[in-house]
């Protein structure tokens, strides 16, 4: 199991006034607080990334489905005995 805080940092808690160790300790939550920000604002980021590839997909998709077609009508035997 991982320490939260390190033995030097338990040693600077007990030599520290309260109002020390209340600023410490709110320095830790906004820190976190800012970090979780980002890690959403990241986490949306990668997701409207992931569909707007999905899109791009499906559009190309489509595309080589029309080429495909287009490529069968025109290469089909009723289609050539018309040239």
């Amino acid at each position: 199991m991982s320490n939260i805080i390190s033995p030097q940092q338990v040693q600077m808690a007990s030599e520290a006034e309260p109002a020390e160790i209340l600023v410490a300790v709110h320095k830790r939550i906004v820190d976190t607080e800012k970090l979780m920000r980002e890690y959403r604002n990241f986490a949306k980021n990668q997701q409207l990334e992931i569909e707007m590839l999905k899109e791009r997909m499906e559009k190309l998709e489509k595309i080589k489905e029309d080429e495909q077609q287009q490529w069968r009508h025109t290469s089909s035997p009723a289609a050539l005995r018309d040239e």
